[in-house]
């Protein structure tokens, strides 16, 4: 099993705007992407707690309660933060007026576990989605909600507040040898949304296949100022690509993960 993982910013804005997450944890074979939401407070943190949670253990998973547990880490995330500020002879007093009327951090959230036999779930809420590939084909993309738009699925960091929608959890299974080459992506809003206006078009396997080409994270970055050119929204964008680079056996024998 091959993963490599990908993250980029807006276009004009630094990588500490950048409110995206990825985590990837080979001993549980998790890996999640999480997208914090830009008119929310501190939603980086939210985003990173997040997808941490989820690749920490295999039998977590992201339900209203559970997510509910995770409030108090985002606020002393934030606590601390504002005492940097403070610290810094900067007055954080918008952030804390927010604070005291209950502003929250929202976030997307899309979670994968691999099985050792061949087998894979995936959790998802918001518009970070799993694409499922076969060879250079967009087979299917995966997430909570029906279409792409400004107001996605998400968790709120606020335990009082329920956040919206409801996670989705799907399953599949690797190729059979005489299948194509099947593989996993985890991919934020920008990017589902792109692949989902091309799937299907004569355009899509050459789409693909420079998707699958990129190795670096310059590479990433080339493309993804090349493909907002041509349409993909300027936004934090991240991959996750899960590959089977040693067919079914691989599954068998963990010596052969490479992370």
């Amino acid at each position: 099993m091959r993963v490599r993982a990908f993250i980029t910013q807006k276009e004009a804005e630094s990588e500490a705007d950048c409110q995206d997450r990825f985590s990837i944890n080979p001993a549980t074979r998790s890996v999640a992407v999480s997208d914090g939401m830009s008119q929310s407070l501190f939603p980086k943190y939210w985003a990173e707690i997040l997808a941490d949670r989820y690749t920490a253990e295999r039998d977590w998973f992201p339900t209203r309660e559970n997510v509910k547990a995770l409030a108090p880490f985002w606020m002393e995330k934030v606590q601390k933060r504002l005492a940097e500020w403070r610290a810094l002879g900067r007055d954080p007093w918008r952030s804390e007026n927010m604070l005291a009327t209950g502003a929250s951090a929202g976030a997307t959230l899309a979670g994968l576990r691999l099985g050792t036999e061949g087998k894979w779930t995936c959790d998802v809420l918001g518009d970070s989605c799993l694409v499922e590939l076969e060879g250079d084909h967009i087979k299917e993309i995966y997430s909570s909600m029906d279409h792409f738009d400004n107001y996605p699925d998400y968790f709120d960091s606020n335990p009082d507040k329920t956040g919206k929608g409801e996670v989705r959890t799907v399953s599949g299974e690797w190729h059979l040898p005489e299948e194509p080459k099947k593989t996993l992506l985890l991919v934020t809003d920008a990017l589902g949304a792109f692949l989902a206006s091309i799937k299907g078009k004569t355009e899509e396997r050459l789409r693909i296949r420079e998707l699958l080409g990129v190795e670096s994270a310059d590479e990433f970055k080339i493309l993804v100022q090349y493909w907002r050119k041509d349409g993909m929204h300027n936004d934090d964008t991240t991959m996750v690509v899960v590959t089977d680079e040693h067919h079914d056996e691989a599954f068998k024998r963990q010596e052969e993960w490479v992370w």
